[in-house]
């Protein structure tokens, strides 16, 4: 979370800002300054992170309107191609979505309603996955640490159009993979590179006489 804004017409509402795109949720409590003055002090105290609350307060319109954050104009959620997918949880349960590409973001929709379910930046992915055990399976992967993983029987030509896209967005780390990414061998998050020092440390590793592979 980036930061709170109180909603002045909305009764205990304020609305959690967060994520890279500045995405925006609205809640509602009764208990709306303890509720405040305890995620302040709990994200400090455990996480050593700052939460602010905005001094600027917003009305539902304003939510309504930016509630996509940095991509909440109609630029970014026109679809420039759709492909109908299953989006897989967890548990492996199947709920059908529209992954839609626009010129700067993946969408996913609801087909009943064509609402937009999630949206993340082009810019923002990490790798996509060609699962070998399904020819109709693949993943998203993004720097965020989020995965999405579908079916779809168009897998080849949605990843080409994904791959093309992201390219198009100066996305110069984004690659196609067999397998999903192992981040316990990781040294830091997928959003930062890897420094030198950790390199140079990683290679004196390697060349270790007490290091073996296991």
């Amino acid at each position: 979370t980036q930061s709170i804004a109180r909603v002045q017409d909305y009764p205990g509402g304020f609305a959690m800002i967060y994520g890279s795109i500045g995405r925006m949720v609205l809640f509602g409590t009764n208990q709306l300054d303890e509720l405040l003055k305890n995620v302040e002090k709990e994200a400090m105290k455990g996480m050593a992170i700052v939460i602010n609350t905005s001094k600027k307060i917003i009305s539902q319109a304003d939510f309504m309107e930016g509630r996509w954050g940095n991509f909440s104009d109609d630029q970014s959620q026109t679809s420039l191609s759709e492909f109908n997918v299953n989006l897989l949880s967890s548990f492996g349960e199947a709920t059908p979505r529209i992954l839609c590409l626009s010129e700067s973001c993946v969408l996913e929709r609801d087909p009943n309603t064509y609402n937009v379910c999630t949206m993340q930046p082009l810019t923002d992915i990490w790798a996509l996955i060609r699962h070998g055990e399904d020819p109709q399976m693949f993943s998203i992967e993004y720097n965020s640490m989020v995965k999405s993983t579908y079916t779809c029987q168009d897998r080849d030509a949605l990843l080409a159009s994904i791959l093309d896209g992201a390219r198009g967005n100066k996305n110069r780390d984004i690659c196609v993979q067999a397998m999903k990414t192992n981040m316990g061998a990781r040294i830091g998050p997928l959003y930062l590179p890897v420094e030198e020092v950790c390199s140079d440390l990683t290679l004196i590793l390697l060349s270790s006489k007490h290091f073996c592979f296991i």
